[in-house]
């Protein structure tokens, strides 16, 4: 009887803690209905062989604005329209990382060559 409640009172418990995610994740990725903002797109490159970098961070300064490339490479970035000047700092593990004003991105499809660091 003890063992059954035991294992009764875990499954809850995860089934509490399986929601609290679901709940918090939805939140986080949720846009707010009717905020403008204005889409910019691009690909990472390393610049010693042109390669495309996946998994790069990219991040608007001061705000929860971000996301991360692609296995080609490539990204999409969603800046609401009130952050005209902003920058973007762009990071990746082994990579010299590079802080960048909107208006580089605001070229459309731009490429960002990350240097590789000798460390």
């Amino acid at each position: 009887m003890k063992n059954s409640l035991h294992l009764f009172l875990k499954k809850i418990m995860a089934l509490l803690i399986i929601c609290s995610f679901y709940a918090e994740g939805k939140a986080m990725f949720q846009q707010i209905p009717g905020t403008p903002f204005t889409e910019y797109k691009g690909k990472v490159v390393n610049s010693r062989d042109q390669e495309p970098l996946s998994a790069v961070y990219l991040a608007v300064e001061n705000s929860n604005v971000s996301t991360v490339t692609n296995s080609d490479g490539e990204f999409s970035l969603k800046i609401p329209n009130n952050n005209d000047n902003v920058n973007v700092i762009v990071s990746h593990l082994g990579f010299r990382s590079q802080k960048l004003p909107l208006s580089f991105f605001q070229k459309g499809n731009v490429v960002i060559e990350l240097q590789e660091t000798l460390e």
